[in-house]
């Protein structure tokens, strides 16, 4: 289909908008498209009387207004149905603050790194997927190096606050590569600048939001930031040419959407992740703010190249105490129960650690509740070898050093969700998912834990637990196939 007049698309650095007509069906697609579900909207007053279809829509239909993370898709559709257009390219792309920066000596980039680098710039919005293990934070560090102005780096945790830290200073070098951090009780703004997106959403008025599928218990030091510190970093702000947000899918859409809009300075933006889909189907917020998914390197592909070792992850079946069909428990009770609380279960886990010790496998157990982490410690303990347990309430200190320890002569840790992501332990060779969960997405990034290469490590060993119970056995198919998307992983079922 063509129109009769060639439409206008004015796109600027934050929003498109499209000027003239388009035909009906375009635009219910276009508008459908820039949307999603919105989970539980069946419930709704407005969906039942008729009056809303439960998607929340981010493509404007009365004013043809768009966020400019969705052009790629748009303009697809466009071309799908053979609509003729013209760009009025209202982006400044100009850098504002030139910054005098280059990599140490030491840094050398895999040819697929310099590529994804490449790609990034030329296409100014773009989230990329690398795996675990694929160099997200070399890959940032090359974004600085070669667009060389004022940079944020938004993460969700102060684990990954201050290793991100660590990390740009040990890849960049020059005039301007001090690193600045605006999290965790400090505000030290520099030309790049590490934040969190608790405190810059507290800076930037919006309300910040726990992501439903983060069950970690991580909490966020409480500061109160006065005038003078909050003016200084909205000045910052606009300073920005590179925003690169860690781990985008792992931020309340919601937030991460409006946390975006707010930070209007950024020309070039940039999500990284592991894993950046979701599993409620909002990954299109994402999108919104970042662009799309333009670059994909999976576990299978550098597992091929020897940047990773292969897993073998073993499925455990959990029997239920009572049939799913006829459970009338909460979810919250089960999880209690056939999870936190069921001894078999727990003394299954502390049977496998055994049997991984013995081996001399140095082996992380990951679960979701500190009360489960303390049953753990205290039954492993008991009944084998002594083990540590880590969790978000443990101060910095005391999770840095039990980290150096492990990293040198330590076998054994339990550890809550804070070791999901940013844990950079290269002998670690053996992973016991004992916390089950609901997110996919984050059962993949768990198993990179393990996948780091290290002399005489050939494979990393990881045991998930398949629970039959109510709502569990679901996450576990989730979980299964999202491995079966890796071929570079093993599956055994038992």
């Amino acid at each position: 289909m063509s129109t009769e007049k060639i439409l206008e698309i004015e796109i600027g650095n934050q929003q498109g908008k499209i000027k003239g007509d388009i035909p009906d069906n375009v635009l219910d697609e276009i508008v459908y498209q820039c949307s999603y579900p919105i989970e539980g909207a069946q419930h709704s007053q407005l969906y039942k009387k008729g009056r809303w279809d439960g998607r929340k829509k981010l493509f404007d239909r009365r004013y043809k207004r768009f966020p400019m993370g969705l052009w790629s898709r748009i303009s697809r559709i466009l071309g799908e149905h053979d609509v003729e257009y013209k760009i009025e390219d209202k982006r400044n792309l100009e850098i504002k603050s030139p910054i005098d920066v280059q990599y140490q000596d030491h840094v050398k980039l895999r040819h697929y790194q310099d590529d994804i680098i490449d790609m990034a710039i030329r296409k100014i919005r773009s989230i990329l997927q690398v795996a675990t293990g694929g160099g997200k934070t070399v890959i940032a560090s090359g974004l600085i190096e070669r667009l060389k102005c004022n940079t944020l780096f938004l993460v969700h945790t102060k684990d990954l606050l201050y290793q991100t830290k660590r990390s740009f200073e040990e890849f960049l070098e020059g005039d301007d590569a001090t690193i600045g951090q605006i999290g965790d009780g400090i505000i030290d703004i520099q030309p790049i600048t590490v934040a969190t997106t608790q405190t810059m959403s507290k800076i930037l008025g919006v309300k910040f939001e726990k992501d439903k599928f983060d069950d970690a218990d991580f909490k966020e030091k409480d500061i109160k930031i006065d005038n003078k510190s909050k003016s200084r970093v909205i000045e910052y702000v606009k300073s920005v040419d590179l925003l690169i947000w860690d781990e985008v899918h792992r931020v309340a859409c919601d937030m991460a959407y409006n946390v975006s809009e707010a930070l209007e300075g950024p020309i070039y933006r940039v999500g990284l992740s592991a894993s950046p889909w979701r599993d409620d189907g909002a990954d299109i917020m994402i999108e919104a703010c970042m662009g799309e998914v333009s670059m994909k390197v999976g576990a299978t592909y550098l597992i091929e190249r020897g940047y990773l070792v292969p897993p073998v992850i073993k499925m455990h079946r959990v029997p239920s105490s009572i049939p799913w069909y006829e459970d009338t428990r909460t979810y919250d009770q089960i999880y209690r129960q056939e999870i936190v609380d069921n001894h078999e279960r727990n003394l299954q886990i502390a049977k496998y650690v055994e049997e991984f010790l013995g081996m001399d496998i140095p082996t992380l157990v990951l679960v979701q509740q500190i009360r489960h982490g303390r049953a753990l410690k205290k039954l492993i303990t008991d009944t084998f070898h002594p083990i540590e347990f880590l969790s978000g309430r443990d101060l910095t200190s005391v999770r840095n050093r039990t980290i150096k320890e492990m990293q040198e002569d330590r076998m054994g840790l339990i550890a809550t969700t804070i070791a999901d992501e940013g844990l950079d332990i290269k002998r670690l060779a053996g992973l016991i998912l004992a916390g089950g969960g609901k997110s996919s997405t984050r059962a993949l990034q768990r198993i990179g834990r393990v996948l780091r290469p290290f002399e005489g490590k050939t494979h990393a060993l990881v045991v998930d637990f398949y629970d039959e119970a109510k709502y569990l056995r679901n996450h576990a198919e989730k979980r299964m196939e999202i491995y079966r998307t890796e071929p570079g992983f093993y599956i055994l079922e038992i």
